[in-house]
């Protein structure tokens, strides 16, 4: 309780100070890095949304914000896997990048808003915050997609929609390093295999 209050800037400090009453441990939070994203900041927004994200920063005088636009479908081809925030960024160019200086007390935990107008079109976005040896990635999917499969007589017959559930006749589907293109019902058909696996 002591520690959140001290942080918060919440009330009495001496009785905060003296609650703790261990001045080693006080120096230590003092000198505490943090960046951290709050568990309620969304990670899923609409094709059309406007994102704003918010970061708490402690002890971070001046923090970086850089922003990634990352070629998902590539990526996945390449690695197998969605992207995360493990994702090797080490000599990729920021599509933006900007700087922000604050004043606040080390002790201070202070919860800092963005609004992100560069993030427009749908796709995915890698936001990296750095301060003061450390940082925090948030990965940003702007719009999505969804599939609904049944079996039909030839294969999986799949259709594909936004994340809204509008459907996407024009979209395609990649299996197996093939790309199978709608046909005029704005089905996909993907063939059974003579040798089924996963």
């Amino acid at each position: 309780l002591a520690e959140t209050r001290l942080c918060a800037g919440d009330g009495d400090m001496e009785k905060w100070y003296s609650l703790l009453d261990d001045p080693a441990y006080l120096e230590q939070l003092e000198k505490r890095v943090e960046l951290r994203f709050p568990p309620s900041m969304p990670e899923q927004f609409g094709a059309d949304d406007a994102v704003r994200i918010s970061i708490d920063t402690k002890n971070v005088p001046t923090l970086l914000v850089k922003v990634f636009a990352i070629d998902a479908f590539r990526y996945h081809i390449e690695k197998h896997k969605a992207v995360d925030a493990s994702i090797e960024l080490d000599g990729v160019v920021a599509n933006h990048e900007e700087t922000h200086d604050y004043s606040d007390a080390p002790m201070r935990r202070v919860r800092r808003p963005f609004d992100l107008p560069m993030l427009r079109e749908p796709g995915t976005y890698v936001v990296e915050f750095v301060g003061n040896g450390i940082s925090s990635r948030a990965v940003i999917h702007k719009g999505g997609l969804r599939m609904v499969e049944r079996t039909a007589a030839a294969g999986q017959a799949v259709r594909i929609h936004d994340e809204r559930g509008q459907p996407l006749p024009d979209a395609t589907a990649w299996l197996g390093g093939r790309e199978y293109r709608a046909d005029q019902d704005g089905e996909n058909l993907l063939p059974f295999s003579t040798a089924p696996g996963e």
